[in-house]
């Protein structure tokens, strides 16, 4: 009974461990859906390509390729394979995980921008500081 206690009280985390292992979960998942997006994206690439190698083999074909550069190829190309609201609809969500990503990113930056500022001041306590947004962006009163 009194190891099965002990063992208890070993498990338990603190919030910055639990904080550390719930990151590393999200991080392996977030791994595993990219995999599956790569793996997906190349089977849709050749699932699309091989009928159209086939439907021209031993053909004669003229190909001709413009793009300007408002990324409009991109919204035709993919107005021909659905609609092009179909597109619009992926490039908002393309921005819409962009805009999540860096929201992220700043938020763990923000998280252990203290801990590296103590461990900086502890090797150096005359260290200058950069000046940085506790989120690593420039300041706003900073000059470009």
């Amino acid at each position: 009974m009194v190891d099965h206690q002990e063992d208890a009280v070993q498990n338990k985390l603190s919030a910055d461990q639990r904080l550390a292992l719930w990151l590393r979960v999200i991080d392996r998942a977030t791994s595993i859906i990219m995999l599956i997006v790569k793996l997906g994206g190349a089977a849709i690439i050749v699932y699309v390509a091989v009928p159209m190698v086939a439907a021209l083999a031993g053909k004669n074909t003229d190909f001709k390729l413009s793009a300007s550069a408002n990324g409009s190829f991109f919204v035709h190309v993919l107005s021909h394979w659905g609609s092009e609201n179909s597109a619009w609809v992926i490039a908002l969500l393309s921005m819409f995980y962009g805009f999540v990503e860096r929201k992220l990113r700043q938020r763990k930056t923000k998280y252990l921008q203290a801990r590296i500022t103590q461990l900086e001041q502890a090797r150096d306590p005359r260290r200058e500081s950069s000046q940085l947004t506790p989120t690593g962006e420039t300041n706003k009163e900073d000059k470009v």
